[in-house]
């Protein structure tokens, strides 16, 4: 939470489809915010890494 500023919620709920990891980029549908507006994540070097190393470890890839 702290490399993304997004509330627990949404990281909770997160799916893996919505990241596209080579352009270090989360896409939160309009649907799953509290606003109802889409909203872009932009990823850090030390989230996309998290996340990288998360999927191989969730989806064993």
């Amino acid at each position: 939470m702290a490399l993304t500023f997004v509330r627990t919620s949404e990281l909770i709920r997160a799916k893996w489809p919505k990241f596209d990891l080579k352009v270090s980029r989360w896409d939160i549908p309009a649907e799953r915010m509290k606003m109802k507006t889409p909203h872009v994540v932009f990823l850090g070097s030390q989230a996309k890494a998290i996340l990288e190393k998360l999927k191989v470890i969730s989806m064993g890839r």
